[in-house]
């Protein structure tokens, strides 16, 4: 071997070691800070009966889109820079009582050009009064317990770049009013028929609804627990799972027309959670009922059932449907 090639080989090889020793540093280091961030942000009361942590995320979204925008995403420009902050606020009470708030400052709720603004998304407080038995009862707004996404759809845990098709992908179903006919729903729907193919662009894609709306942090209460390998899940809420957050709140929508929704699943493995969950409830908003004329609808209830499997950190095999049927009354 030439003298300049073992030198070369020498520098190289000291190089590597000290790119892999400064790597092992910063490690160390970042779960130093990680470790006193966390104890910092945490507090203790009443010799540690009262535990309360502060925790949060920082995301920086950038959008380069085709117009229309696809999905829960509101803006006319191809470019879309979206900001967020994401404050959690944790606090145990005793062994059996729990509480969490989720604030937030975005440009809205879903991504939009829109300017900033600073909400409470979830708020609620958490009862278990087994000590044994993995039962859970939690009232307050937060996210529903169909489906497998909604446990895993913040950003720092969710598998997906946005949230998986059910979720965001809007359809031809407003809840402000009720079509006359079905070619106005295919309109609305933005289905070519006929002759008629120009819709006038998406100005009315706001209107439109998911299958589910996101997480859906509608208010209300929820029971959950799990027997053996086999987890089960219900809740009533204020809105349905196709509702606009601008439903979700009660000071917004009451429960004359509840919803109700719930989750049977079995985790035979760690690797595979098999489910199968269900809602009932109307999507329509109050203001609709002046659009519900008796003799054509009397009212419109969302079914959803859904098939949800999934294996392996970031794979859903999923299928879903939503029925549409006549029930007895619009709303009031």
């Amino acid at each position: 071997m030439q003298p300049e090639y073992r030198a070369s080989s020498f520098r190289c090889a000291k190089t590597l070691i000290g790119v892999f020793l400064l790597g092992a540093i910063l490690h160390v280091a970042e779960a130093d800070f990680l470790e006193d961030a966390n104890e910092k942000l945490s507090l203790h009361l009443f010799h540690n009966g009262v535990r309360v942590q502060l925790s949060g995320t920082f995301d920086l979204e950038t959008y380069f889109l085709e117009q229309p925008p696809p999905g829960l995403i509101f803006t006319d420009d191809k470019f879309l820079f979206n900001p967020r902050l994401t404050l959690f606020l944790d606090t145990q009470i005793g062994s059996y009582v729990s509480t969490f708030v989720q604030a937030r400052l975005d440009r809205g709720f879903d991504p939009s050009d829109g300017g900033a603004e600073v909400r409470l998304d979830e708020y609620a407080i958490r009862v278990s009064p087994l000590k044994d038995i993995p039962l859970t009862v939690q009232f307050g707004k937060f996210g529903t317990v169909v489906g497998t996404w909604v446990p895993r759809h913040y950003s720092w845990d969710n598998p997906f770049i946005n949230a998986p098709l059910p979720y965001e992908n809007v359809t031809g179903i407003w809840d402000i009013a009720a079509p006359e006919d079905v070619d106005e729903l295919l309109e609305w729907a933005h289905v070519p028929y006929e002759e008629y193919t120009n819709f006038g662009g998406y100005d009315d894609k706001y209107l439109r609804l998911p299958v589910i709306w996101g997480p859906s942090y509608a208010s209300g209460t929820s029971i959950s627990g799990s027997i053996g390998k086999f987890d089960y899940a219900a809740e009533l809420k204020n809105a349905s799972l196709s509702s606009r957050p601008e439903s979700w709140d009660l000071t917004q929508i009451g429960f004359e027309n509840p919803t109700f929704s719930g989750r049977i699943g079995a985790r035979p493995n760690e690797m595979w959670n098999v489910g199968f969950s269900a809602s009932v409830g109307p999507y329509f908003r109050p203001e609709a009922a002046a659009t519900c004329l008796p003799e054509k609808v009397s009212g419109i209830i969302a079914k959803f059932f859904s098939v949800k499997t999934s294996a392996l950190p970031g794979i859903v095999f999923s299928c879903g449907r939503k029925f549409l049927k006549r029930a007895s009354k619009c709303p009031t």
